[in-house]
């Protein structure tokens, strides 16, 4: 099975017909209410376009991609809908921008991408033409968002976890036992950064000569 990755961004339809934007509002709508069913996709919340999707207008979206979400978005017009939205959507040329950010922690990839997908005299085209890599840092994955997913109780992620505390609480020294800190906190999932915390960090540090 694949990795999955975590992505989250904007999208911005492009189309002169009513049509289009019709057959996409169905598409969302039930992308969104069957979210939960899906390994990989991504999806509009349906409070976002009560009115329907419109044209040129930025909506935020989530996903779930196949290693990554551009690969998952490169698929999504071949084989990732149902032939009655198919058939619908190729009938006219349009477009769909998506830019956003993507990270993965098994092969530790965190990008910034921006692509474009569509229809075209009924050709179903793809263009990836932003594909920033950013570095794995616990700084960025902290600013990104990515910090409940990225850091865990699992060994592999103590490394991370240790930098992210260091820049978070702006230590001035790193020499504290993670593993010790870890199981104060009794982590099982993911690292919340609230005052308790903060405060069991600096207690943990303390104990173990860091200075704060």
């Amino acid at each position: 099975m694949a990795n999955i990755s975590d992505a989250y961004g904007s999208l911005i339809i492009t189309t002169q017909n009513p049509q289009i934007l019709e057959t996409l509002t169905k598409v969302f709508t039930w992308l969104d209410e069957n979210q939960h069913s899906f390994i990989y996709g991504f999806w509009v919340e349906k409070s976002q376009f009560k009115d329907g999707l419109q044209d040129g207008i930025s909506y935020p979206f989530v996903g779930f991609g196949r290693w990554c979400m551009s690969a998952t978005l490169r698929d999504f017009l071949t084989g990732g809908l149902d032939d009655e939205f198919t058939d619908e959507l190729k009938k006219y040329d349009w477009d769909m921008e998506l830019a956003y950010h993507d990270y993965e922690p098994g092969l530790q990839f965190l990008v910034r991408q921006t692509v474009k997908l569509g229809y075209k005299k009924q050709e179903p085209f793809f263009e990836l033409y932003i594909n920033a890599e950013l570095p794995y840092t616990a700084k960025n994955l902290n600013e990104l968002g990515f910090v409940e997913m990225a850091v865990d109780a699992a060994k592999e992620s103590h490394p991370l976890l240790k930098q992210l505390i260091v820049d978070t609480l702006e230590l001035q020294s790193d020499d504290f036992d993670i593993a010790v800190l870890i199981k104060d906190l009794n982590w099982q999932n993911c690292v919340w950064l609230d005052d308790d915390f903060c405060n069991i960090v600096h207690d943990n540090a303390e104990k173990n000569q860091a200075f704060c």
